[in-house]
């Protein structure tokens, strides 16, 4: 009996196969963590513009906000040109405390993504305080 020397053409078909199934599953695990990698950089940076906008709303004087009326929207320009927001001003039972809600937006039309906030600011002045502050001036 002859000793077998080598591989068969079925054992380096099998080989050949395992080892391009290998490198699909790697492409593919990479892929899914470069998707993951941007997703987490775009939520990132939600909220690192959020932080930013609502610093913005609290030193503009929340109740001032509020006498403006309807919600706010806008963009953040050069700095972030894919992102942009809507916020509303809603009055809280307690004086001078006011709710500030925060969406942004981001993404491709049909697939667009978002990423809301909110947070409570103090006002400097009560909105009684602006009333009488408006009536003292007249």
């Amino acid at each position: 009996m002859r000793r077998q020397q080598g591989f068969t053409l079925i054992e380096m078909i099998v080989a050949t196969m395992l080892l391009v199934l290998g490198a699909v599953a790697a492409l593919a695990c990479y892929s899914t963590g470069l998707r993951a990698t941007r997703a987490a950089e775009d939520y990132t940076m939600a909220r690192l513009l959020a932080q930013q906008k609502l610093s913005e709303l609290e030193a503009a004087d929340p109740a001032r906000l509020l006498q403006a009326g309807a919600a706010q929207q806008g963009v953040f320009g050069p700095q972030a040109p894919d992102f942009r927001w809507q916020a509303r001003i809603l009055k809280t039972d307690i004086p001078r405390l006011y709710r500030a809600q925060l969406t942004l937006f981001w993404g491709e039309p049909g697939r667009e993504r978002r990423a809301e906030f909110e947070t409570f600011l103090l006002s400097a002045r009560s909105q009684n305080d602006e009333k009488s502050a408006g009536n003292s001036r007249e």
